[in-house]
């Protein structure tokens, strides 16, 4: 919906500044990297499943770089973690994640605050319509 704009050219050094100053201006605040670490123990305790260094290294690339771009740090986290973590859940039982599906949302909710990761509620509200028996 945004208006059409004329590309540009920009050198791989102009980028890699470009992203370096957004992960100096724009990193993940201390409350949202508590709250990632909180819904990462519960995803642990639930599902046996972890965010990794991986996903971590991507939210700190991730989030500075969405933010300068104009967007809210918790979209970024919420984009983020409904397309690498609440992946990961394909690959369990789809009975057992059914189960826990409820709880899930609402340790979301008290996490982030109500409606503040939609991705990750609609990814779950998907997988349950999808895995229905």
């Amino acid at each position: 919906s945004a208006p059409a704009t004329r590309a540009i050219r920009l050198p791989m050094e102009q980028w890699k500044a470009m992203v370096a100053d957004a992960r100096r201006e724009y990193a993940i605040t201390a409350r949202n990297l508590e709250r990632i670490s909180l819904m990462d123990s519960y995803v642990q305790e639930t599902f046996h499943l972890s965010f990794g260094n991986r996903i971590m290294k991507q939210l700190r690339m991730y989030v500075p770089v969405f933010m300068a771009c104009g967007g809210k740090e918790l979209e970024a986290i919420d984009d983020l973690l409904a397309k690498k973590l609440m992946r990961k859940l394909e690959a369990l039982n789809p009975s057992y994640v059914r189960s826990k599906i409820e709880d899930f949302k609402a340790r979301i909710n008290d996490i982030f605050g109500e409606n503040s990761m939609p991705a990750c509620i609609a990814y779950l509200d998907n997988f349950e319509i999808a895995h229905c028996s």
